[in-house]
């Protein structure tokens, strides 16, 4: 029997197709800026209003091949697309936050409460505007059909998806400034894993956590979305790669421009396109007949 995956059906080409990442674009932007101007006045000031619209609009029609492929209910696809919103955003950027050493306060105030809002909003908009052409897919079911899956197998890959992403990080992402030899990149690979050895072990942690966090995201999304190896790819490494990496330095509340930070942009976009592929390619082969048995999604 052919694998349901691989029976790609694209979203028709509706008004939807250019109302909703609009629309979604314009709640991203609308409800950041009142969180933020709770926050602080002083802040809104220093703000391109329209940076912020352009990076909705992005999310949005990222959004869009995900809302409208899988047939699940309303309610459903709220909850699974903002736990995978909140998972790869602000909440998981905890983790990795931490493994800078950076006061968790700050964090709070400048990264997850201005992206839990608004991607409560996204979510929201996405289940009202880009609705699929059927909906039958309940959360209930979803978790009954997701149950039987957990295994001891699925719990290696995670585990290993997870290892594969510190080794992503280590490589692309502790580079110098300027990589002239090995000998440069040894040395600041040895300042981040300073000791005592508790210091790198941390480290190593932080990031393994992060990549758990990432595909426990990923995960729900996956299994019911139809596409080829290499249309998930797309889907999820874009996905991953604006909500975690381009919102926050794109849609940022100091008035940084991108250009400023370009390098940092190139380096986590190979590190989640490449984690993406990898857990695309970890989990293709596992068994998903349980999941789709009887199913129309």
């Amino acid at each position: 029997m052919a694998r349901l995956r691989d029976k790609t059906v694209l979203p028709s080409r509706s008004f939807s197709a250019y109302a909703g990442p609009i629309t979604i674009g314009a709640g991203y932007a609308v409800s950041k800026i009142l969180v933020i101007r709770w926050w602080d006045t002083s802040l809104v000031l220093q703000i391109d209003f329209k940076l912020f619209v352009i990076a909705g609009i992005f999310l949005g029609i990222l959004i869009r091949p995900i809302a409208q492929r899988i047939y699940w209910q309303r309610h459903t696809g709220f909850l699974v697309m903002t736990s995978t919103l909140l998972l790869m955003g602000p909440l998981g950027s905890i983790s990795e936050w931490m493994l800078w050493e950076q006061d968790i306060e700050l964090l709070f105030w400048t990264i997850v409460l201005p992206e839990i809002i608004p991607m409560l909003v996204v979510s929201l908009l996405a289940s009202l505007i880009l609705t699929p052409p059927q909906s039958h897919l309940t959360l209930s079911s979803m978790g009954k059909r997701l149950l039987p899956l957990l295994s001891w197998s699925w719990f290696f890959h995670v585990c290993l998806g997870a290892g594969i992403y510190t080794f992503l990080f280590v490589c692309f992402r502790i580079l110098p400034e300027s990589v002239s030899s090995f000998d440069a990149y040894w040395n600041n690979l040895t300042i981040f894993f300073t000791s005592p050895a508790s210091a790198w072990i941390q480290k190593i942690l932080y990031l393994w956590v992060r990549g758990i966090v990432l595909i426990v995201a990923i995960l729900p999304v996956y299994i019911v979305i139809r596409g080829k190896m290499h249309e998930l790819t797309l889907i999820f490494g874009s996905l991953l790669f604006v909500v975690a990496d381009f919102l926050p330095i794109f849609a940022n509340i100091y008035g940084r421009f991108p250009y400023e930070l370009i390098d940092q942009i190139i380096q986590k976009l190979f590190i989640d396109f490449i984690f993406c592929y990898t857990i695309v390619l970890l989990f293709k082969k596992l068994p998903l007949s349980t999941l789709q048995k009887g199913t129309s999604w």
